[in-house]
């Protein structure tokens, strides 16, 4: 490119407003996004923990590295 433009006052404003618009909005889709996401989230039941933890052996020895 080998043409520059002269940027205004107005330009420049009108530049930052639309930034500041799309920071709201993508401000909105993430907040909605974690909102669905946590609501999406279950509680495990008792029952479901203690199947998990049947299929899982973890056996910690002491004094290794």
């Amino acid at each position: 490119m080998t043409k520059t433009f002269d940027i205004g006052s107005e330009e420049q404003s009108l530049f930052s407003d639309f930034m500041d618009w799309v920071k709201n909005f993508n401000d909105y889709i993430y907040k909605e996004f974690d909102e669905k996401a946590y609501a999406n989230q279950k509680v495990s039941s008792e029952d479901e923990i203690e199947t998990v933890e049947q299929f899982i052996d973890v056996e910690v020895e002491e004094g290794v590295a």
